[in-house]
């Protein structure tokens, strides 16, 4: 779940703010952002297990090897993993013996 800021000091234009206002409201952004950084690289950083587009498997076999309580059903897959803009819906059998 996304970091929500909270903004400590409402400044209005036309007031005169303090430099420490004007600060605490900036590290209240900084750590927001920083937060909701940390978490996206989280994600990307994850075993693709093909649920997602943004989480697409580089294969059928992939997701088998790596998700072993995945079964047969549709996956989205990225075959050269380059670029999640060409990943697509595919339909893998995961047969188990």
């Amino acid at each position: 779940m996304a970091s929500e800021a909270t903004i400590p000091y409402d400044i209005q234009a036309g007031n005169t703010a303090s430099a420490a206002a004007v600060n605490e409201n900036f590290q209240s952004l900084k750590a927001a952002i920083d937060d909701n950084y940390s978490q996206l690289s989280q994600m990307l950083s994850a075993v693709p297990d093909g649920l997602s587009k943004l989480n697409a498997a580089p294969s059928c076999q992939f997701i088998k090897e790596n998700t072993p309580a995945a079964s047969s059903g549709k996956f989205w897959l990225d075959p050269d993993g380059a670029a999640r803009s060409n990943a697509f819906v595919f339909r893998c059998k995961s047969e188990r013996q």
